[in-house]
């Protein structure tokens, strides 16, 4: 779980911080299919 959120901070970082409205719905995307992949 903690390698999943140091890989949504790298991601978050990458961003402009006025975009973070349009930023949540894909890191939470991201984090399904992180899951996803941890699960195989």
């Amino acid at each position: 779980m903690e390698s999943l959120w140091e890989t949504m901070g790298s991601i978050y970082k990458k961003y402009n911080k006025k975009e973070k409205h349009l930023l949540w719905p894909r890191l939470l995307m991201e984090e399904k299919l992180l899951k996803k992949l941890v699960n195989l």
